[in-house]
């Protein structure tokens, strides 16, 4: 999968020489990122007004009140009548469920309460003041599917009153894994999302989990589905004058230090004031520039990463983004598996 990644970064660097008039990068000289070049482009809203506007609207949304609908699954008790009970009973398509000595009896749109009394009246041609108690096991019509990076991943009934941290509750809250000998979330929040309807919802998992923002703790529907994808999936490339050259697993907050840390530090010559941030991948860069000597003396901030950025560490000048190219080019073409995976024996 890794020697997939480069293998589609060298086609895009192959394009990008081929049509040097198209593949101009926007050069940065500080790590304060150029906002505008980020803009979300899809299902969410663009501006943060639209976001908060729509947030509030679905915090009004509330479920109707559970009824059984077509392959709920049911258990019936009959009070001192153990004959008479029956467990996981799936409603069928016609929106009955059948029960030993009354027969079929319809539940279906009915709720809870609805379909007790219901059942009870049936049985007391039968028995002298019959007390029944249904209970939901499987509600299909009103559930809500997380799967990803949680703990239990699934289809779980939903309530009336869940919200979106309860979902997550329910599933387990998120998974954990080992990276360089500490326990780390293997979530990743940044990328999550929540689909009702065939539409993403504008929700931030960030802001609800790191932040504790509830506007974005949205009551759940029924048919609710919620992904939490892995942050194995997610990395960062040293290339350059460092001693162990290769893909390193993202972590929450990562900035250039980790990734010059973790890559074992510099070789001999390495141009330490002219580190080289690539984003937004090869065909449509943006370019920073990073002085490693100022963020160790405190005159700048830690460049922060994002996943797909490449970190690289020059040892002669680069004028310009073609300098550029020739230099992180032999490091692609040399790059083994081995060197790929590196992380793969620090615990990721």
């Amino acid at each position: 999968m890794i020697r997939c990644t480069i293998y589609i970064l060298l086609a895009s660097l192959f394009l990008g020489c081929a049509n040097r008039e198209r593949f101009v990068p926007h050069i940065v000289d500080s790590p304060e990122m150029d906002k505008a070049a980020y803009t979300f482009v899809g299902a969410r809203p663009r501006t943060e007004q639209q976001v908060v506007e729509q947030l509030r609207e679905l915090q009004k949304v509330r479920m109707e009140p559970y009824t059984i609908g077509m392959s709920d699954v049911l258990d019936v008790q009959v009070y001192n009548e153990p004959e008479l009970s029956s467990k996981n009973l799936t409603v069928r398509t016609d929106g009955c469920i059948s029960l030993p000595l009354v027969g079929d009896i319809e539940v279906m749109e009915l709720s809870v309460a609805q379909a007790t009394g219901k059942i009870e009246k049936a049985y007391e041609k039968y028995l002298v003041e019959p007390r029944v108690t249904l209970n939901p096991v499987e509600m299909k019509s009103g559930s809500f599917t997380i799967l990803g990076k949680v703990t239990d991943s699934g289809t779980f009934p939903i309530s009336s009153q869940m919200n979106l941290l309860d979902a997550i509750a329910t599933a387990g809250g998120f998974q954990t894994g080992m990276f360089r000998g500490n326990t780390v979330e293997m979530a990743d929040l940044e990328n999550s999302y929540i689909v009702r309807d065939g539409k993403t919802l504008p929700v931030d998992f960030v802001k609800l989990i790191r932040e504790q923002d509830m506007l974005h703790n949205i009551p759940l529907l029924p048919g609710d589905y919620i992904y939490v994808p892995s942050t194995r999936n997610q990395e960062i490339y040293v290339f350059g004058a460092v001693p162990s050259p290769a893909a390193y697993a993202y972590r929450d907050n990562m900035t250039v230090s980790h990734a010059i840390t973790y890559s074992g530090g510099f070789k001999i010559g390495a141009r330490r004031k002219d580190l080289r941030v690539v984003r937004g991948g090869l065909s449509n860069p943006v370019v920073f520039t990073v002085n490693y000597p100022e963020i160790l003396d405190g005159q700048m901030l830690d460049f922060k990463l994002k996943p797909g950025d490449i970190v690289y560490v020059p040892q002669t000048p680069i004028a310009n983004w073609n300098d550029l190219i020739s230099q992180i080019m032999p490091t692609f073409e040399t790059l083994d598996y081995a060197g790929v995976t590196n992380n793969e024996d620090n615990g990721r």
